[in-house]
């Protein structure tokens, strides 16, 4: 049987805080993460063969266009 760790409760408290502060959208929430990233200047790490394309934050998450 598992105890209750409260570092645990702490971090999924915290993310359910961080999830809520984006309308529970966890799509909206990667986008606002993938933006502080690029816009805080230090160096995004990418894993794979994926293109930059200048002037567009590199991603893991497809961003859905709004039509």
């Amino acid at each position: 049987m598992m105890q209750n760790d409260p570092i645990v409760e702490e971090v999924r408290r915290v993310r359910r805080e961080i999830l809520a502060s984006h309308g529970g959208s966890f799509t909206a929430m990667s986008q606002d993460v993938m933006k502080r990233q690029w816009h805080s200047g230090h160096e995004v790490i990418r894993f794979g063969q994926n293109k930059q394309v200048p002037g567009i934050a590199p991603n893991i998450y497809p961003i859905p266009s709004k039509q």
